[in-house]
């Protein structure tokens, strides 16, 4: 390839932070994080049960079996990430919430 075939590099330019959420009263808190709550509770037992399989406490394994077992361990690492991002973004917020109050 000479270099008038060669594709131009693609530009890199800086994109804004997001802004940040506000910070939310000790009331608006408590009503948003029960509901994050609920939520959490609902993805932490999602998680629970792609992380549980009984079938997989066995001897051996076929190929399919295999594979099986590697797509349910990523299901289940996903739920646990998705998990931890809900209480990381809840934690995150009680702490921006008592900061700014107390």
């Amino acid at each position: 390839m000479t270099p008038k075939d060669a594709k131009p590099h693609p530009i890199i330019r800086a994109v804004p932070d997001a802004e940040p959420e506000p910070i939310l009263s000790v009331e608006e808190l408590q009503k948003t994080g029960n509901k994050i709550v609920a939520e959490l509770r609902r993805q932490a037992f999602r998680a629970i049960q792609l992380s549980m399989n009984e079938k997989y406490l066995g001897q051996s394994f076929t190929v399919g079996q295999l594979g099986l077992m590697q797509r349910q361990a990523e299901e289940a690492a996903e739920a646990w990430q998705r998990t931890a991002a809900i209480a990381a973004g809840l934690r995150e917020q009680v702490q921006r919430t008592k900061d700014a109050h107390l």
